[in-house]
């Protein structure tokens, strides 16, 4: 039995009007129970929380721990590992990967891989035929503006980005200087 499951239903410790069916409500109601509750279950002479573990949740070192802590706030640290460390080992190891620079030779192949792609040679002639269409030789960072907005947005609606971006930026102008006098 995985220690974090519930218990059959013949086997739930009963705690008041509280159900307690698995290690986690166990520390739940340990976190909510005031300490006289607590001591009513936790004695001198016995400990009905650890029996309950040890014989129920068949967890017999955090049993002989749940003893040992008799103040109710270390017995909720007990637990709290515990529930912790069995959660901690259902989880599926993960892999790490190391990530390894690429060679010399690697790079060179990659920056001509880059350089030839087919999309990319399509928007710059876009672009130049933009600028012979209307006579104008466009200045770089207004070409790279134009490739970036082609590729994401198409002309029309790069259009109409670009005029939204400017009429937000003058109604935003607008309403600083009515708001922030």
């Amino acid at each position: 039995m995985d220690y974090l499951d519930d218990v059959p239903e013949d086997k739930i410790f009963i705690l008041g009007d509280k159900k307690i069916k698995n290690l986690y409500g166990l520390l739940f109601e340990f976190r909510e129970i005031n300490d006289e509750t607590y001591q009513n279950y936790v004695t001198d002479d016995h400990n009905y929380f650890a029996d309950w573990v040890e014989y129920v949740v068949k967890d017999k070192d955090l049993a002989e721990k749940l003893r040992a802590a008799r103040p109710k706030k270390d017995a909720i640290n007990v637990l709290e590992f515990a529930v912790d460390s069995i959660r901690r080992e259902k989880e599926p190891k993960r892999e790490t990967k190391k990530i390894v620079a690429p060679s010399v030779q690697e790079k060179s192949a990659l920056k001509s891989e880059i350089e030839e792609k087919p999309a990319q040679k399509t928007e710059k002639k876009i672009v130049q035929m933009q600028e012979e269409k209307k006579g104008y030789n466009f200045p770089k960072e207004e070409k790279d503006a134009k490739i970036f907005l082609w590729k994401h947005f198409g002309s029309e609606m790069a259009k109409e980005f670009m005029y939204g971006l400017a009429f937000g930026i003058l109604m935003g102008l607008i309403f600083s200087k009515m708001f922030l006098r």
